[in-house]
C-alpha cells in the first residue's frame, strides 16, 4: 500500500485524524474515495461519479460454522449416551468383578471415553458458533456502472464511513460548477485585394 499524494485543495474528510505519512487503506476526501488493498492494489472513485451509497453485512464463515456445528453435536451426544449407558454401576478398582476376564468394560474406562467425545464435541460446537457469529461489515458506494466495497471492522465504523461518504456527495453537490474560460476570438486582418489594372484605351 501507498501513501496518498492529494490534490490541489482536496481536503480529507476521513479517517480523522489524518497523518500524511501514515498508511491506512482507506481515505476519503472531499474530491474523491481511495481504497487500497494489502496486495497493493488501488482503486478510486471520484465524488462527482457516486450516485448511490449503502451498507451490507454479512456471515463469510457460516457454512464452516455448520460444519463444525452439525460435527460436534453427534460427538456430544455420543458422550452422553456412554456417559449413561453405565450410570450407577461401580468401577473395577470399587469392586472387582467376579471373573478374570470380564466381558463388559471398566465402567470408569467408560466414563472417560464418554468425557473425551463430548468434550471433543463441545470444543467443536464452540467453534461453529463462534465462526458462525463472526460478521463482515461493508460500505458500497456505486457510480458509472462501477462498484466500491469497501470492508470496515465493526457497525460504528461502518456507519462512520457510510455518512462521511454522503457528506462528501453533499458537499460536491454545494461547489459551483466551474466556470469556463472566455473564449477570446482572434482578430483577423482584413485582406488586401489587388487592383486590377485597367485595359488601355485604344485612340482613334
Amino acid at each position: 500500500m501507498g501513501m496518498v499524494e492529494l490534490r490541489p485543495q482536496e481536503s480529507v474528510f476521513y479517517p480523522t485524524p489524518y497523518v500524511e505519512d501514515e498508511v491506512v487503506p482507506l481515505v476519503i476526501t472531499n474530491q474523491r474515495i481511495i481504497q487500497m488493498s494489502k496486495a497493493g492494489t488501488r482503486h478510486e472513485m471520484d465524488a462527482g461519479k457516486v450516485t448511490f451509497v449503502g451498507r451490507h453485512s454479512s456471515r463469510p464463515l457460516i457454512f464452516l460454522g455448520l460444519f463444525f456445528l452439525l460435527s460436534g453435536l453427534p460427538l456430544v451426544g455420543y458422550g452422553i449416551y456412554l456417559w449413561l449407558s453405565v450410570q450407577g454401576m461401580p468401577t473395577f478398582a470399587e469392586k472387582p468383578p467376579s471373573e478374570d476376564n470380564p466381558a463388559f468394560e471398566d465402567p470408569g474406562t467408560t466414563r472417560m471415553i464418554s468425557l473425551a467425545f463430548a468434550a471433543a464435541g463441545a470444543i467443536l460446537v464452540v467453534i461453529g458458533l463462534l465462526c458462525g457469529k463472526r460478521k463482515r461489515f461493508t460500505v458500497v458506494c456505486r457510480g458509472e456502472r462501477k462498484v466500491m466495497k469497501m470492508h470496515v471492522k465493526d457497525s460504528i465504523q461502518q456507519m462512520q464511513v457510510m455518512m462521511t461518504v454522503q457528506a462528501m456527495m453533499n458537499a460536491h453537490k454545494a461547489m459551483p460548477p466551474p466556470v469556463a474560460a472566455p473564449v477570446v476570438e482572434e482578430k483577423k486582418a482584413p485582406q488586401k485585394t489587388m487592383a486590377m489594372p485597367a485595359p488601355p484605351s485604344g485612340k482613334k
